[in-house]
């Protein structure tokens, strides 16, 4: 009898592989956690309104993005069951789904963001707070996300 109970005892390996699979998932959480003991990201390109460049998707991030992301969000990448794809040569569609996950109004505590930053995210970080590609994707959203 013992041997039975043991046999239907969850692992606890397995409980934690399910949570692990679960915390990549693209489903909805609601509010972004912000931990405000982080130190900020570097300040973004200089402020538009004075004649600096906006960035853009196609012209800028869309690069970053497959450089960081496209090996896990693609139609054939292992998180492709996600709400967030990036698509090489559909920069259109591509742009569709990141914006889901760009707030323009509080654009540091975009979940594209915290995603990049490993918050949250089943592939840890891929862009660093203090990276210049952390920088970059926050300033195109403090720009307003342009396509």
């Amino acid at each position: 009898m013992n041997s039975e109970f043991t046999r239907r005892t969850p692992r606890p390996w397995l409980l934690l592989m399910i949570a692990l699979i679960a915390g990549c998932a693209g489903f909805t959480r609601g509010e972004q956690w912000v931990d405000e003991d982080v130190d900020a990201p570097p300040a973004g390109p200089e402020d538009t309104s004075a004649g600096g460049t906006n960035s853009t998707y196609s012209g800028d991030i869309h690069d970053l993005l497959l450089d960081g992301c496209e090996r896990c969000h693609s139609p054939d990448g292992a998180a492709n069951g996600t709400a967030f794809i990036i698509l090489a040569n559909d920069i259109e569609a591509s742009y569709s789904s990141v914006i889901e996950f760009v707030d323009v109004d509080a654009p540091s505590s975009s979940r594209l963001l915290s995603k990049a930053a490993g918050m949250g995210h089943g592939g840890g970080t891929i862009f660093d707070t203090r990276s210049a590609e952390y920088a970059e994707i926050l300033a195109w959203i403090e720009q307003g996300a342009l396509p």
